[in-house]
């Protein structure tokens, strides 16, 4: 008995607050849940994306999920969210990220949700930051999640060790009700191995235009090679995030690019052309949940620079398919850099070794498959066979 021949499961709701990540990370995921027997909506801020054209085989939601610390914005986003489940009646809730995680859990809470799945896609600001906003944010955060993801009724899903041991050494969440599943995934067929460019060599750094993803210390060391003589380009690729405490400025960005040190090339809906120009791929980011980026970028053959942190270790084994370096070492990041710019032998072993290690361990088929049996387990349906319809 496969998923496609099970009857109807009830009415399954996502509650993501950042829409593009949802169509980019989730939306198989959601299509496979429906071709499952699930019915299927999604809420999302889905004007503040501007009406993206949405997939007409869901239903959608159009629910503003603020990323702002106001709290008359916050409990009118808790009210939002209690008024939606209470007319929606959803069997099944997965809430998305930490801002739904919480909010939604409490939400899910008060009105009664039969079941609950709470995914963290990295810990984020709040965990990953010094700043004084951060650390007193930090206790009411925990407390938050430890108040929703405690109960029979829910399973939290995390996407790395770290974050993984870090939930149970805090009493977030029982030993028997946190699953591991590493990452969103990605798709194999689409994300094939792309033969490097003959052009100059390009450095990209593919994310959202945040400080906690290195992106200071990857301008450092940019300007850093440039100035030994390193022949290269060096790319930023990702929209700005106004809305987050961890945001580059707008006029930084421009700045750096009129310098010449390195080009921002914005946000890309088509991120396998931009990988294909490329030699190497980077980030140095301060922590992740599994960045989808550098699966991505393994996946189609491109060797990856990247930090010794919760979530790239996971993805990049040092020497195998890529370098890890430690977080915000300027220093360390333009050595590992050049060990790759000025040297392809060590650049293409480790290139090679990424489309395996990706389709081993972080295969589109095999995440969506392990989510779809926590639905099952939650919601007490069995079943003998994996999805047929994602390769």
């Amino acid at each position: 008995m496969s998923y496609q021949q099970l009857e109807s499961k009830g009415r399954l709701l996502f509650v993501e607050n950042f829409l593009p990540s949802f169509l980019s990370a989730r939306l198989r995921l959601a299509q496979e849940a429906a071709a499952a027997g699930f019915d299927v909506h999604v809420a999302a801020p889905l004007a503040a994306a501007g009406s993206p054209e949405l997939n007409s085989g869901l239903e959608w939601h159009d629910v503003a999920i603020g990323r702002s610390l106001s709290p008359r914005d916050e409990a009118k986003t808790v009210a939002r969210l209690i008024s939606l489940y209470k007319w929606l009646r959803p069997d099944l809730v997965h809430h998305v990220r930490m801002k739904p995680v919480v909010y939604g859990g409490l939400a899910a809470r008060l009105t009664h949700v039969p079941a609950v799945v709470n995914t963290l896609t990295g810990l984020g600001y709040v965990y990953h930051s010094d700043s004084p906003k951060a650390q007193l944010l930090r206790p009411a955060v925990t407390f938050g999640l430890r108040l929703v993801c405690g109960l029979s009724t829910q399973r939290l899903i995390v996407q790395n060790s770290d974050d993984y041991d870090f939930c149970i050494d805090s009493k977030i969440c029982p030993p028997d009700r946190i699953v591991l599943i590493r990452g969103s995934g990605v798709d194999i067929d689409h994300y094939r191995p792309l033969p490097e460019p003959d052009d100059t060599p390009v450095v990209m750094l593919p994310a959202r235009m945040l400080w906690d993803k290195g992106v200071g210390e990857f301008v450092a060391a940019a300007r850093l090679l440039r100035a030994s003589g390193i022949r290269a380009r060096f790319a930023l690729v990702g929209s700005v995030d106004p809305s987050s405490p961890a945001a580059v400025p707008l006029e930084t960005l421009k700045r750096w690019q009129a310098s010449g040190v390195v080009e921002w090339w914005g946000w890309c809906d088509d991120i396998r052309s931009v990988i294909a120009q490329s030699q190497v791929v980077c980030l140095p980011s301060y922590g992740e949940g599994a960045p989808r980026a550098l699966m991505e970028a393994s996946a189609c053959g491109r060797a990856i620079v990247t930090t010794n942190v919760s979530g790239c270790r996971d993805v990049v084994l040092h020497g195998e398919n890529g370098l890890l370096v430690p977080p915000k070492d300027v220093q360390g990041l333009a050595l590992a850099l050049k060990l790759l710019l000025t040297q392809p032998d060590v650049r293409s072993r480790l290139a090679a070794n990424g489309p395996r290690r990706m389709a081993e361990h972080f295969s589109l088929r095999t995440v969506i498959a392990n989510t779809l049996d926590v639905y099952s387990q939650l919601l007490g349906v069995e079943h003998e066979a994996p999805l047929t319809s994602v390769a």
